[in-house]
């Protein structure tokens, strides 16, 4: 073999080296999925946020996690309300050598803020015995405004956008024994209950896999003297309208709302 063949060989060995190098590394640095971009607030249900969340992939066993952690690590401070969470009184621990004391868990507080949302919707239905009319908006915005029902949401929706998951993922599936109806765990925001309880459903159609969508429309909804039902504005409606029945009664007018 020649010294100009001895070159040549050299040369393509080297080359060979270098492809298989180059494509080595590029499957060893191939992109992950792209994480699901969050979209604008109050536009839609919670399936997606900003923190990495892969597009239709649910983790069962973060939702379990997330269920049996204490409450401790939420902001929640109807903590402190006996009334709220009287399953608290029902601790065994001090029989068994324990100091008595109870962490509530994420997976009984949601249903518990779910539970009392419902039944202050309900004790509005059953509040107007022997009168005539419906609910009131200015009662129904109380209810919705409540820390029952905002908690409920806030809870709820705020795994929902850092897991990926959807609300008919975490639903009771069909073929369970407990099964009673189609996104049981979706019907659980306060906008479905509102509907569920005073039939006030609202215009959007909103998809049952949407978590968010009814509470959303309430959102926009602008009670006289209460203010828009994302609640941020409550009792600022209120103090101006008392200021104007104040300034209209000293002028001996009549203030018509």
């Amino acid at each position: 073999m020649t010294q100009l063949q001895h070159k040549h060989k050299y040369i393509h060995l080297l080359l060979l080296a270098l492809i298989l190098s180059n494509s080595q590394t590029n499957s060893q640095e191939s992109p992950s999925p792209t994480p699901l971009s969050s979209g604008e607030d109050g536009e839609g249900g919670g399936s997606g946020s900003g923190s990495g969340v892969i597009k239709g992939f649910c983790n069962m066993t973060k939702y379990s996690e997330w269920l049996l952690k204490p409450l401790g690590d939420f902001d929640v401070p109807l903590t402190g309300d006996p009334n709220f969470f009287s399953i608290t009184k029902y601790d065994l621990s001090a029989t068994d050598g324990g100091d008595g004391s109870f962490n509530l868990r994420v997976g009984e507080a949601i249903q518990i803020l779910s539970i009392k949302c419902y039944e202050s919707m309900r004790q509005l239905s059953l509040d107007l015995a022997g009168k005539h009319g419906p609910v009131s908006d200015y009662n129904i915005y109380g209810v919705m405004c409540s820390e029952y029902c905002l908690k409920n949401d806030l809870l709820r929706n705020n795994f929902l956008k850092d897991t990926g998951c959807t609300c008919l993922d975490l639903s009771t599936l069909v073929d369970d024994v407990s099964y009673n109806m189609e996104g049981d765990w979706c019907n659980q925001n306060s906008g479905r209950i509102l509907c569920d309880v005073l039939d006030r459903c609202g215009i959007w159609d909103c998809d049952i896999n949407d978590f968010m969508c009814p509470r959303y429309e309430y959102n926009k909804m602008d009670t006289p003297l209460r203010g828009l039902g994302d609640c941020l504005a409550a009792g600022w409606k209120v103090k101006v309208g008392l200021v104007m029945w104040g300034l209209v009664a000293l002028g001996g007018g009549v203030l018509i709302i």
